[in-house]
């Protein structure tokens, strides 16, 4: 049969993000960089609708909760640490809440099972979706921790290259410099050689 989705509230999160979509790309059109803090901003935004539309959308239970990773591989890949760390906190915090607050799903409810007592999730289910929050929460560490780490040394590494051709650039400047002096030096009348 079909699935009932809570529509009206789902419509609403889609279209507030749609709109703080448009906003963005009007701001992208203004040809001003963006900055650390702007970015991390957005995603956050981000977590926030996809937090919203979990959470009409079975919570913890529906099998797109790990698309928490995306903004954090994102962060990992292109902020400063405190920024991953503080978006992997926030992402396994609500991944937490949606453990344990949310809105059923019957595309994701177990057939014949009751309600765990503790989780509210299946009682079947329940090692499963404390699995699925373990490997989320493993994973989460893993990439802020590695990710960071691995762009940190790209960075560093394209400094030492900026620093390398800078040295190169200021060499030539040198050698040019003295070419002219020497030259310069030589057709002097003050030398007694002809140039």
């Amino acid at each position: 049969g079909a699935v009932e989705l809570p529509w009206y509230p789902l419509l609403t999160v889609l279209l507030a993000a749609a709109l703080v979509n448009l906003l963005l790309l009007y701001r992208m059109g203004l040809h001003r960089p963006v900055g650390e803090g702007e970015f991390f901003s957005n995603l956050l935004l981000d977590i926030g609708f996809l937090t919203a539309v979990l959470y009409f959308t079975g919570g913890s239970t529906n099998p797109l909760v790990s698309y928490y990773l995306i903004p954090l591989i994102i962060s990992a890949a292109l902020l400063r640490p405190r920024h991953t760390w503080a978006i992997a906190g926030l992402t396994l915090a609500c991944y937490t809440a949606l453990f344990f607050q949310y809105r059923p799903l019957e595309l994701f409810a177990v057939p014949g099972g009751g309600q765990g007592h503790d989780t509210g999730h299946p009682a079947p289910m329940g090692a499963h979706f404390l699995g699925m929050w373990v490997n989320f929460a493993f994973s989460a560490l893993l990439i802020s921790w590695f990710v960071v780490r691995m762009a940190a040394t790209v960075r560093s590494q394209q400094q030492s290259i900026n620093r390398v051709r800078e040295d190169g650039l200021r060499n030539e400047q040198i050698i040019g410099v003295a070419s002219v002096a020497a030259g310069a030096a030589c057709c002097s009348p003050a030398w007694r050689w002809p140039c």
